[in-house]
């Protein structure tokens, strides 16, 4: 791109295997750093961004972006109230008897991988009423999606095992007979 980007642009795409979008549909997560002393929300902060995405649209012309959502990032402490107020106070009430739980946010570097927020989560769900149910199951699609893709493979493979005992014999040659000279 010309004026080239301040920072390196990141692109995650996904599609409906992930549980994310519809099939059919991609879902692309574009994130990118910028030092923290420009200005807040100015809106020169997305325009890497935005020069990104709509080249990624202009490559692609049978491609409609439908939706697009826009923030910046910034981390905040876990304990986000102050125990001086009553709401404060009913806050942390709520927190100590499990009523409520309160996560770190997501590290503000684009890594696009999971760091604590699994680790988390997944606390949090093994200290819930319904713990015994499975951790992040797979999306019904996904699991159907699989399923129909590993019946393929196998009636692939059987037919694959199925063809030389289908296959016609070819008789043995016979050994030419030795003449005697």
């Amino acid at each position: 791109l010309t004026p080239p980007l301040q920072n390196v642009v990141q692109v995650l795409q996904l599609d409906f295997s992930s549980g994310v979008c519809p099939h059919g549909y991609f879902l692309a997560h574009l994130s990118q750093t910028f030092v923290s002393g420009t200005s807040r929300g100015d809106a020169s902060t997305s325009t890497d961004l935005d020069r990104v995405l709509n080249e990624l649209l202009k490559r692609s012309p049978e491609t409609q972006c439908i939706w697009r959502c826009r923030y910046i990032h910034h981390p905040r402490s876990v304990k986000r109230w102050s125990n001086a107020s009553e709401s404060g106070r009913f806050m942390e009430h709520c927190v100590a008897t499990g009523q409520l739980a309160v996560v770190n946010d997501p590290l503000v570097v684009p890594q696009l991988l999971a760091s604590h927020e699994i680790s988390e989560a997944r606390e949090i769900f093994q200290k819930s009423p319904v713990a015994g149910d499975e951790f992040l199951p797979k999306p019904q699609h996904v699991a159907e999606e699989e399923m129909s893709g590993a019946m393929e493979e196998l009636e692939h493979f059987n037919e694959q095992m199925q063809a030389p005992l289908e296959a016609p014999t070819i008789p043995a040659l016979e050994a030419p007979e030795e003449t005697a000279q």
